[in-house]
């Protein structure tokens, strides 16, 4: 498993899924979005202000490019995986997308260069 992906987990094991921003509350959260659970599996805290590019220098590859998992490839076939992984949090609920999901299609995003096989789109 991906270092990333055990994060995920890590994080919605602490938190319930929140939407419209990373945690619900910046002294005792109860919910974060997906990308709000990664970043506390990854650095066990709630990031204070501009902490979450510690992400994209510690992990380039949350920023790299894939294909979007979902109905929505039809206005946008591709973007990065930490705006597909809001996009899923705050216009997919837990029935269509559940964490276990998400997961899976993140572990596989991470592994994917969709430059170089395009027809993955």
């Amino acid at each position: 498993m991906h270092p990333l992906v055990d994060a995920f987990w890590q994080g919605r094991q602490k938190f319930k899924k929140g939407t419209g921003k990373y945690f619900d509350s910046t002294r005792k959260p109860k919910a974060a979005c997906h990308l709000g659970a990664l970043y506390w599996g990854m650095y066990k805290e709630i990031p204070g202000e501009g902490k979450l590019v510690l992400l994209n220098n510690d992990w380039p590859e949350i920023s790299k490019p894939a294909a979007v998992p979902c109905e929505h490839k039809d206005e946008t076939p591709i973007g990065d995986i930490s705006g597909i992984l809001i996009h899923l949090n705050d216009e997919h609920d837990g029935r269509s997308w559940p964490d276990k999901k998400v997961a899976e299609w993140l572990e596989t995003a991470l592994k994917e260069d969709i430059l170089a096989n395009p027809s993955q789109i």
